[in-house]
């Protein structure tokens, strides 16, 4: 997946250890401390991102699943969630009066995400909100929307756009 990057692998590898971090913060108070410890040296660009591939010839498990499947349909209440945000049209899509997942997720060569930058920054900024750390949560909140708008748009935005959606959203 990196070509033998040791250092690509080495930051998923801290970005994984924020995320079992993270999956304690009930039974350990430190847990989100813990997790801003190791985030600093895990995934710091979507360049690092871990992810699956599908090349030539090669189909995502998913695409053929939903293809399969018509009667799996996206909860009424995320709808509404996501009206007007710049990812709605990647992250679903209306067919016959109901929504389904969009290409994002289902398309035939959409990659598998195992671990991304945006999914790091989000980790980051409820660590920081945890630790009361306000400021800092939100501009790690803004900085993980823009690199998910960026991800499921495939950077098709203007960046002026996605930072205007951003810095209004996430206060």
């Amino acid at each position: 997946i990196f070509n033998g990057d040791l250092a690509k692998w080495k930051r998923v590898a801290y970005t994984l250890k924020a995320r079992y971090y993270l999956h304690l913060i009930k039974r350990d108070n430190g847990a989100a401390s813990k997790a801003l410890s190791v985030l600093s040296s895990g995934i710091n660009s979507a360049s690092g991102d871990l992810q699956f591939p599908y090349k030539e010839g090669e189909i995502n498990p998913w695409f053929t699943y939903f293809q399969n499947s018509t009667n799996i349909l996206v909860d009424d209440q995320f709808h509404p969630l996501i009206k007007d945000d710049p990812r709605e049209f990647f992250m679903i899509k209306k067919s016959s009066g109901q929504i389904q997942l969009g290409p994002y997720f289902i398309a035939f060569d959409a990659p598998l995400l195992m671990a991304t930058y945006f999914e790091t920054k989000f980790m980051e900024a409820g660590a920081l909100l945890r630790t009361s750390d306000f400021n800092g949560a939100e501009l790690a909140l803004k900085e993980a929307i823009r690199e998910h708008i960026n991800k499921v748009t495939e950077n098709s935005l203007s960046q002026d756009d996605v930072n205007a959606f951003a810095d209004t959203t996430g206060t």
